[in-house]
């Protein structure tokens, strides 16, 4: 497999100078992960504890799990609480708390430790698997650098030192991109996919939106005469939900998700007007000075247009890189709340966007805007808003890799029989 409009005069990768690259990454990647651990262990060692709290969250509910008893609490389940976005409670779907009783004896550091090494390794093989669709390119050269700058970006640190789930996003959406483009091994890289958005949607749900972006793009590959990889994706999904959803029924019966039920029945009604809450019309209401009423009800227009947007990237733009890559934006709008952490499902963009940015005619330019993304995901602890404008940096560096002559829809490489 190679790169498609492939021209090696312009890699941003030469030979020369590659040990010094190397050397300055890991000097990079040494000091944020150091400022890192830093400052996550600052916040675990303070009174009270301000770290991991939201991977507690979830262990706690499987420690309840394991029990016997619901995973969520009664105040919630009694609909005695009134809540604000920023209120800790738990409110996942019952499978996450069901698996977290896997690791309900396993004392909480260690468990938080193991999330976020399997967010740091997911992040690296993505970026591997990406690299070697480049003949000219080692994985080093890409592995390294996306590990050294996860660290130094603002949603990611937070992400880890909290424990939130998302953290795994990288992995999720990457590896959604992967399927999506053909790159790795055609066969695995689909059933991955297909597993990564069945696991992310049962445990957010707002991930669920890539569905529909398969949906529309599996039948413009039909409509085109191509293979419709992203129908495959979609079943494979739907089988490995299903999977999921028997077996948390087998293992908790129906009275979780009745539970369930009641707790969106009451978190339905929580205030979303706050700082912390990056979506669109919580920031709208929030900037006009509305209350959560009139928040919720922006809230459906901006739903809607999440999923006209979605439905139109996915039939009317041919590069799949950039339509996943709009599909998956709009993805993380589809729930009242949006943690400006979300925004890491990105990152794998970025790094392909470097990555075929050698096939167009301006491979600085894709750099440059990757590096700006970055720059503004790192400053966003000031204004957690400020995220999407990283955002948009990323989908125009996407746009930017195209190559100027493109034989396929992906740009990146695809599997052959």
């Amino acid at each position: 497999m190679g790169w498609t409009a492939y021209d090696a005069s312009v890699t941003p990768w030469s030979t020369s100078n590659a040990r010094s690259r190397l050397l300055a990454w890991s000097i990079i990647g040494i000091v944020g992960w150091l400022g890192a651990i830093a400052i996550g262990a600052a916040l675990w060692s303070a009174e009270p504890r301000s770290a991991g709290f939201d991977w507690e969250l979830i262990v706690d509910a499987g420690r309840r799990v394991t029990a016997g008893l619901s995973p969520y609490d009664p105040d919630l389940l009694a609909g005695q609480a009134h809540l604000v976005a920023v209120d800790l409670f738990y409110s996942y779907p019952p499978p996450v708390a069901q698996a977290a009783a896997f690791v309900a004896g396993v004392p909480t550091l260690a468990s938080l430790l193991a999330l976020d090494g399997l967010a740091v390794i997911g992040a690296a093989l993505v970026a591997a698997i990406l690299a070697r669709a480049r003949p000219d390119l080692r994985g080093l050269d890409v592995v390294l650098p996306t590990v050294a700058v996860l660290p130094l970006l603002f949603p990611v640190t937070v992400a880890l030192i909290f424990g939130n789930v998302d953290v795994l996003y990288p992995l999720v959406y990457g590896t959604l991109l992967l399927s999506a483009v053909g790159a790795g091994s055609g066969r695995v890289t689909t059933v991955a996919g297909g597993i990564a958005l069945a696991v992310a949607a049962m445990a957010k749900i707002h991930p669920g939106g890539i569905a529909l972006w398969l949906l529309v793009r599996g039948s413009r590959e039909r409509r085109n005469r191509m293979e419709p990889r992203s129908w495959v994706v979609l079943l494979v999904a739907l089988a490995a939900g299903l999977v999921i959803l028997v077996t948390s029924l087998l293992v908790g019966g129906g009275g979780p998700w009745q539970d369930y039920l009641r707790v969106i029945g009451v978190a339905a009604d929580a205030d979303v007007v706050v700082r912390a809450n990056i979506g669109p019309a919580a920031q709208v209401a929030l900037a006009a000075g509305l209350d959560a009423d009139a928040a919720r009800g922006l809230y459906f227009v901006t739903l809607s247009a999440a999923l006209g947007v979605t439905i139109a990237a996915a039939w009317r733009i041919a590069d799949t890189m950039l339509s996943l890559a709009i599909g998956a934006t709009a993805s993380l709008i589809l729930l009242p709340i949006t943690w400006f952490h979300y925004p890491s499902a990105l990152i794998p963009f970025a790094v392909a966007a470097i990555i075929r940015s050698a096939g167009g005619a301006r491979p600085s330019r894709v750099i440059v805007l990757v590096f700006l993304a970055g720059l503004v995901a790192s400053l966003t602890i000031v204004l957690p808003v400020a995220v999407w404008i990283a955002v948009g940096l990323v989908i125009a560096a996407v746009a930017e890799s195209r190559p100027a002559a493109q034989p396929t829809p992906s740009g990146l490489p695809v599997a052959t029989a």
